[in-house]
């Protein structure tokens, strides 16, 4: 199975997606996701970690369409809790220990 980096950059080459281009379809989404950010994945020098970047990892299965949570699955599970999702009365100290 392919992990994150190898699935992204299939994906982007046959459909002629780059960065750049990338960055710009997400801006119109309003969805502000730098172009850095997602060559990092397609390089594998860094991996979705926040609620954010699950959205993004969604739309880019929505665009390619492809089965829902394929490019999540290949997310390694770093055991902690995502960022920047906030959640109604649960504080972000708790998230962590529930994360745990």
């Amino acid at each position: 199975m392919p992990n994150l980096s190898d699935a992204l950059q299939h994906h982007m080459e046959r459909h002629g997606d780059t960065d750049h281009h990338l960055e710009r379809v997400f801006a119109a989404q309003r969805l502000s996701i730098n172009k850095s950010t997602i060559r990092m994945w397609r390089t594998g020098a860094k991996c979705p970690s926040d609620a954010l970047s699950f959205r993004v990892l969604k739309q880019l299965e929505d665009r390619y369409r492809l089965a829902d949570g394929y490019f999540r699955k290949k997310v390694p599970n770093s055991g902690r809790a995502n960022g920047n999702l906030r959640l109604a009365g649960i504080s972000s100290a708790e998230r962590r220990r529930l994360a745990w």
